[in-house]
């Protein structure tokens, strides 16, 4: 390909860009989460249509970070499914103690009243309270066995939340300066001019500091930037919500998961860590 040829498909390319932000741009404002609130076969139809609409690249992104989002999810099941049945093994445990003792009283209060004869009902009793001892004793190795397990599956809930959490901060980190730069592009003239027309003012109403000295107290260039700094912090501190035109911030959600910051808390960060 020659220059020429390069510079046109440049120009094209620039330009199919540049109406893609257009497009986007004129796309109404929706609340960060709007998406997790729909109803369950909305959201499916919502997300489908959605993906389909993702700027170039970022379908295998999100599918990458939905995927790590299910396979924390799953851990995380897996780890309440064990823990669960330890507490239903523990209740059994409980239960089955009480009951033997409860009929081994019983038989003593009848081998009292019997004057220490043993009656049918009696034997019965007593084969009752030895063999709930004796299963209350096999639960409680089991119990054992099953709470030795808990920890590795902590671990395993806690790194899969960890993967999706840095996978999900990838995404946002990229995508929030992506999209910082396309507001520039659409908006960057118009914001410029009005920001160099308030330099100006502070040229006109400030006072330039003594030769030598790097930093003034009142020259144009350090009111200029405590303007801007007050004035994002103005906006940034404000209690608006937060809103986006973005598909890609749709579908990762602006935060992780509920839950995930604490599941990652469980991952062992060092060998031998309890």
């Amino acid at each position: 390909m020659t220059q020429k040829q390069m510079t046109d498909e440049e120009i094209k390319a620039t330009g199919q860009y540049v109406g893609q932000l257009v497009a986007r741009s004129q796309k109404p404002l929706k609340d960060a989460g709007w998406l997790m609130k729909l109803p369950e076969a909305e959201l499916a139809e919502q997300s489908a249509a959605l993906a389909k609409s993702l700027p170039a690249g970022w379908q295998p992104r999100i599918q990458q970070l939905q995927k790590k989002m299910m396979e924390w999810l799953e851990a995380k099941k897996a780890e309440a499914a064990a823990r669960e049945s330890v507490e239903a093994l523990r209740q059994s445990q409980a239960q089955t103690e009480q009951a033997g003792q409860d009929n081994r009283t019983r038989f003593r209060e009848l081998l009292e009243q019997n004057g220490g004869t043993v009656t049918p009902e009696m034997k019965a009793l007593r084969a009752a309270y030895l063999e709930q001892q004796e299963t209350a004793t096999e639960l409680a190795g089991l119990i054992t066995q099953r709470e030795k397990q808990l920890p590795g599956l902590a671990d395993v809930t806690g790194q899969k939340a960890h993967a999706y959490i840095t996978c999900h901060e990838r995404i946002m980190d990229e995508r929030i300066d992506a999209l910082i730069d396309e507001f520039f592009i659409l908006h960057g003239v118009e914001l410029t001019s009005l920001l160099k027309m308030k330099y100006r003012q502070f040229e006109r109403d400030g006072s330039p500091h003594a030769p030598g000295v790097l930093e003034g107290a009142n020259d144009a260039d350090t009111l200029y930037r405590g303007f801007i700094i007050n004035l994002m912090l103005r906006w940034t501190n404000a209690e608006l919500p937060l809103m986006f035109r973005d598909d890609v911030i749709s579908l990762a959600g602006p935060y992780p998961f509920r839950g995930a910051g604490s599941d990652r808390r469980k991952r062992k960060r060092f060998p031998g860590q309890k």
